[in-house]
C-alpha cells in the first residue's frame, strides 16, 4: 500500500500525504524503505524506532535493519495481545527507571516471574547491540 500510495504521488495522480504505519512498528525498517515517513505505534525504546527512521532517511540500509533485528524478538514479544503486551511495556519501563512502579489497572493482572525472565533475557540479547537495553534496576 505504501508503495501504491508513492507511485501515485510520483505520476501525479495524488498530492503527497505524510504516511505513518502502525502494526507495533514490526515491519518498520521494510515500510521505510517503501517510503514511510515513520510509525506511530508504542514500544518501549521509542529511540530505536526514531534512529531506524533516521537510518533509513540517511541511507544507512544495513545499520538500520542491523538495529531493528537486535529488537525484533523483544518488539514481537511486546506486541502480545490484550494486557500482557502492556505489562511487558510497563515493565520494561519500570526496569529503564522511566515508570515507579509496572502496575496495571485491575483487572489486569502483572507478569509473572517467568515472563518477566524471558524478558530479561530478551533485553540481554538487545544489550549485545544496543547498550540502551542495559537495565540497571
Amino acid at each position: 500500500k505504501i508503495t501504491a500510495l508513492r507511485g501515485f504521488e510520483q505520476d501525479g495522480s495524488m498530492r503527497h500525504i505524510a504516511i505513518l504505519t502502525g502494526n507495533g512498528g514490526l515491519f518498520l525498517d521494510f515500510e521505510m524503505e517503501r517510503g514511510a515517513d515513520g510509525a506511530n505505534t508504542g514500544y518501549a525504546f521509542p529511540e530505536m524506532l526514531v534512529d531506524v527512521v533516521r537510518m533509513s532517511a540517511a541511507g544507512e540500509r544495513d545499520a538500520a535493519h542491523d538495529l531493528f533485528d537486535a529488537h525484533l524478538p523483544y518488539l514481537r514479544y511486546e506486541q502480545q495481545q490484550g494486557p500482557l503486551g502492556l505489562a511487558v511495556r510497563k515493565y520494561v519501563f519500570q526496569k529503564r527507571g522511566i515508570f515507579a512502579s509496572d502496575a496495571q489497572r485491575k483487572p489486569a493482572a502483572s507478569l509473572s516471574a517467568q515472563a518477566k525472565a524471558e524478558v530479561d533475557y530478551l533485553l540481554s540479547r538487545i544489550a549485545r547491540v544496543d547498550p540502551r537495553a542495559r537495565m540497571v534496576r
